[in-house]
């Protein structure tokens, strides 16, 4: 359902993009971009609470307690209100010195009307992301991403229906705002269904668990702060070193690199909660096996996609952006390269966040930002675009491969040997195989013209590599442990606890 949702949003996307561009114009929709990128800052606002959340009501869900599971969400409901605030504040002053730097006062105007009314609405909505980490512990993925599609589909209509009768961008300002406060609500009420007796009450707010979520939270807050360094400084410093145009060419590149990453965390973003519950029943060996079991399937996920990227990324590119866009193709393998090491270790990234040890990932994080800036300014003037990729990707297989695994198998009292032989040593070589078989045997023959000639040969070598490496890559143990987890079988208690008790 997660991925289901991403799908619908960059389909969406790709339909309503151009029909606002070509209703409002470019330069009324240049507005609606610059307030939605004013109102994407205000996601840090964010402080990495709903994580915090979802750590601690998925702990006490596997604790069995109830009471505590009503004072986490109202905690943070109360928090999330008094940073709604602060936003709501920032929002007036940018309006009203909005007027200041567009110099036309009709379109400064409505420049303040449509951030106020996305502003408000952000706001008002802001409490209920409380609801948003409790259905995350609860590992509701489905019903949270059921929502987002809904929300996205009808939102579409009724932009397509208020443009084509002449309403302008206030009115796409209000459809996102009503649209946006419709799922908050809606979020609580499936709360509700979901633990029936789930109370929301600001009287057990408590001091304590605010010092708690606090504490969790701010480590989150210094990994999205790196990673925004991670993956967005290589922009500006193409634009400083290389000139404005190479931008372009870099950023086909990191486009296809984000589309994979996006798709690999909606497969496996979903698994930090399970190790929380774990924690909370204080069942070591479900988080090893689920640990073992994440990383093959994310290895499998994470290799398929990435060697396709890596074998047709050239014809791909010259299909979709045209011959002249090719050299987009050297950033793109080095990328990818350490994009799929990176993908491949996100099930120990959720083990730390499920088990609050995510400081060590946020400090990961941080020095993998710096060596991220240094390496891309020392290579950027001698190798150009492959310096800035090579100060992408170098940082991220050292940081992931070698450093961040050691620790986690550390926390998991599980030895190197077998994480790095029996776990992803054997996983990469099956995938490998598997993946080049299927292309040597069915796919190097098959490749048409344009991107619709490429669709065959990759959706042959991606069902081959997914279907046999499951069943090459997997034990019986842990495909039965999947079925499980899918519901398709039902194993006894003790089958998934680890015990008889």
């Amino acid at each position: 359902m997660r991925t289901t949702n991403l799908v619908v949003q960059v389909v969406v996307g790709m339909f309503l993009m151009p029909f606002i561009i070509h209703t409002l114009g470019d330069r009324i929709y240049g507005y609606w971009v610059l307030v939605a990128a004013f109102l994407g800052y205000y996601g840090l606002f964010d402080l990495g609470i709903v994580t915090a959340v979802q750590y601690r009501v998925a702990r006490c869900i596997g604790e069995r307690d109830e009471e505590e599971i009503n004072r986490s969400v109202s905690t943070a409901f109360v928090m999330f209100g008094l940073l709604g605030l602060l936003i709501f504040a920032i929002t007036i002053v940018a309006a009203f010195f909005s007027s200041r730097i567009i110099k036309d006062p009709t379109e400064a105007a409505l420049f303040s009307k449509v951030l106020l009314i996305m502003g408000a609405g952000f706001v008002a909505g802001f409490p209920c992301r409380a609801f948003l980490g409790a259905l995350s512990a609860e590992l509701r993925f489905d019903l949270i991403s059921g929502l987002n599609i809904a929300g996205t589909l009808v939102r579409a209509v009724l932009i397509f229906l208020l443009l084509k009768a002449g309403y302008g961008i206030v009115a796409l300002a209000l459809v996102t705002m009503l649209i946006e406060l419709s799922n908050h609500s809606a979020r609580y009420v499936l709360l509700k269904i979901v633990r029936p007796r789930f109370r929301l009450s600001i009287r057990t707010a408590s001091r304590k668990v605010f010092k708690d979520l606090f504490a969790y939270s701010i480590f989150t807050f210094i990994a999205k702060i790196a990673d925004q360094i991670r993956f967005n400084i290589d922009a500006f410093i193409i634009g400083a070193f290389l000139g404005i145009g190479m931008i372009t060419h870099y950023a086909i590149a990191k486009r296809l690199t984000m589309y994979f990453r996006n798709l690999i965390i909606s497969l496996m973003g979903g698994i930090g909660p399970m190790f929380s519950q774990q924690l909370g029943r204080q069942d070591e060996d479900a988080m090893r096996r689920t640990f073992v079991t994440g990383t093959k399937l994310s290895t499998i996920f994470s290799m398929c996609v990435g060697l396709c990227l890596l074998l047709y990324g050239k014809p791909f590119i010259a299909a979709w952006m045209g011959v002249d866009y090719i050299d987009a193709y050297v950033p793109l393998f080095l990328l990818i390269i350490g994009t799929t090491v990176d993908l491949a270790q996100a099930p120990s990234v959720g083990f730390l966040y499920g088990i609050a040890r995510h400081k060590f990932y946020a400090y990961c994080n941080s020095v993998e930002a710096l060596l991220n800036l240094s390496l891309s300014l020392l290579l950027v003037s001698q190798y150009k675009m492959l310096g800035i990729a090579l100060g992408y990707a170098i940082p991220m297989i050292v940081m992931r491969l070698l450093v961040q695994p050691f620790y986690v198998c550390k926390c998991l009292k599980m030895p190197y040997k077998d994480y790095y032989y029996s776990v992803l040593g054997k996983a990469f070589v099956k995938i490998s195989l598997v993946f080049f078989l299927s292309w040597w045997l069915f796919s190097r023959h098959f490749i048409g013209i344009g991107i619709v000639g490429l669709a065959p040969p990759i959706a042959i070598i991606v069902i081959l590599t997914l279907g046999v490496s499951f069943f090459w890559v997997l034990d019986s143990q842990e495909k039965k442990w999947l079925f499980n987890k899918l519901g398709i079988i039902k194993l006894p208690q003790y089958a998934e606890t680890g015990s008889k008790d």
